[in-house]
């Protein structure tokens, strides 16, 4: 059965490795095959439905009564994974045997890479440690190294100037740390005529290797352009030939690439290739086995936080339309930063993110404009006697928007970090809120750079606010921004839904 159909028996972190054989450490946590296709079971109906008073909440203002009110009920299904992550229990004897291992092997692996000696196996060396999912363990001894090799490679490249493999692990390593290698070490695998060498055109690793390099190329590298083409369609072609394990490796590379996956699933991929792999580092695999799973069991306590936090809120009892993804919203935060001193930052990002997908929900798929134009009004205002103009249903939205940014700000004061306070504001979408009233609003006015600013700090760690706004305004264009490709997402699967009810900003007109 191809890799990416089969079936996933894996814990949240590990689910997309599809059916391989657990790490050494069992667990009872089995998740449904399809955590990645999620959006898949959230289908709208395109029908408006007609709500009559026994359906919904009463949402009467005080000066205002309708017997019967048209909503464009989306109908959204019921949350898929239920109580399943409401309840875990840390055990800390466990966890305390594991750090002190982890410990021990840190300073087992640092002397490895001091004494890797040659340029090559270290560099060798890092990337195995990237792969795994431990080198954040290792961030300082690996920027060093990188720092000292990079401005001699031209020096020490012609070891192994015909290898393939080890010209684009280089490139690629190089480029992932912000070291802009050029593209031009590659026109020495090229023949006159502009196609590749014949003499490439079988080495699997080398190939493999230059696949993964090629998602690093910028505008205008027309060779790297050339190097996916060649590399994917030879690759294709040489995969039924190849061994087992190595056929499960490059069927893994062109269905997921490196570059565009979520790291901690990678790592647990790469760690079952590496466990087959007979030229592994015993000591490695050990630690990204335990890394892997330390970190997992610090994941499934932040997850029953929040599905804990999501059921107190309570919600569905005055909004029964809002769609209860606690789950989707985490995995979110869990994608973009994994490390054990983001705990903090994923809670708050997935708590934020929640809020915002429940206000995405009331302007999509239930408020009429009269009720949404109040909200906006309120949001603007961001007072808590605003409240008392909105329907009782946008009541119970509004406080646990303002309950939750009042639980940041203490959070932040116990930081030390009260300099990105005056940002949470301005993240929070009240721009994306007008968008909804008028298909004619650029989509530059919403798409600004603070829409993610406050993530950004919060995950950055700075400590002060000297010199830093300069970071602000050093984030993509609009063109480019994270926001902007939310939207673009957001369209792509509900186009349909938008396209019905009309009125809507699309980003991908």
């Amino acid at each position: 059965m191809p890799y990416h159909q089969r079936a996933s028996t894996m814990p949240l972190a590990a689910t997309a490795c599809h059916g391989r054989r657990p790490l050494f450490i069992n667990t009872s946590s089995v998740m449904p095959k399809k955590i990645f296709i999620i959006y898949k079971y959230n289908r709208f109906r395109l029908e408006p439905t007609r709500c009559s008073q026994s359906q919904v909440p009463d949402h009467k203002t005080e000066n205002h009564e309708e017997p019967e009110t048209v909503r464009p009920l989306a109908n959204f299904l019921s949350c898929l994974w239920g109580d399943r992550f409401s309840s875990f229990t840390l055990d800390p004897q466990l966890h305390e045997k594991y750090s002190k291992e982890v410990e021990v092997l840190k300073e087992e692996v640092k002397d490895m890479l001091i004494a890797a000696g040659k340029p090559a196996k270290k560099m060798v060396l890092i990337d195995t440690l990237e792969r795994l999912g431990v080198s954040y363990l290792f961030a300082k001894e690996i920027e060093e190294l990188l720092e000292r090799m990079f401005p001699n490679f031209e020096e020490y490249s012609h070891v192994f100037e015909d290898d393939l493999f080890m010209v684009s692990l280089h490139f690629r390593v190089f480029r992932q740390h912000g070291y802009d290698l050029s593209s031009c070490v590659f026109k020495k695998f090229k023949e006159t005529t502009g196609n590749f060498k014949e003499t490439i055109s079988n080495d699997v690793k080398g190939l493999l290797s230059l696949y993964e390099a090629t998602y690093l190329k910028t505008q205008g590298e027309d060779i790297l352009d050339d190097a996916f083409c060649f590399t994917k369609a030879r690759l294709e072609s040489l995969k039924p030939h190849l061994s087992p394990d190595l056929a499960e490796q490059v069927t893994h590379a062109l269905y997921q690439s490196l570059q565009r996956g979520i790291p901690r699933v990678e790592a647990r991929s790469y760690i079952s290739f590496y466990e087959e792999d007979p030229s592994r580092n015993e000591k490695l695999l050990r630690l990204a086995k335990i890394d892997f799973n330390m970190l997992q069991m610090l994941h499934k306590k932040e997850l029953c936080h929040l599905t804990r936090w999501w059921k107190d809120l309570d919600l569905l009892s005055d909004a029964p339309y809002v769609r209860n993804r606690a789950v989707e919203c985490y995995f979110v935060a869990y994608a973009s930063y994994f490390e054990p001193r983001y705990s903090l930052a994923r809670l708050i990002l997935s708590k934020l993110t929640l809020m915002i997908s429940v206000l995405d929900d009331t302007y999509d798929a239930y408020g009429t404009y009269e009720e949404l134009k109040l909200f906006t009004d309120a949001m603007q205002r961001w007072d808590i006697n605003a409240i008392d103009q909105l329907p009782k249903y946008m009541k119970s939205v509004y406080k646990a928007l303002l309950n939750l940014c009042e639980e940041i700000e203490r959070e932040m004061v116990k930081q030390e970090r009260t300099f990105v306070l005056p940002y949470l504001k301005e993240s929070l979408p009240v721009s994306v809120f007008k968008m909804y009233f008028s298909s004619r609003i650029p989509v530059s006015q919403f798409c600004s750079y603070r829409y993610l600013s406050f993530f950004d700090l919060l995950f950055q760690g700075y400590r002060n606010n000297h010199n830093r706004r300069a970071f602000l305004f050093a984030l993509p264009s609009s063109s480019n921004s994270p926001t902007l490709k939310l939207f673009w997402r957001d369209d792509v699967i509900t186009w349909a839904w938008k396209w019905y009810y009309g009125g809507l900003v699309k980003t991908n007109q």
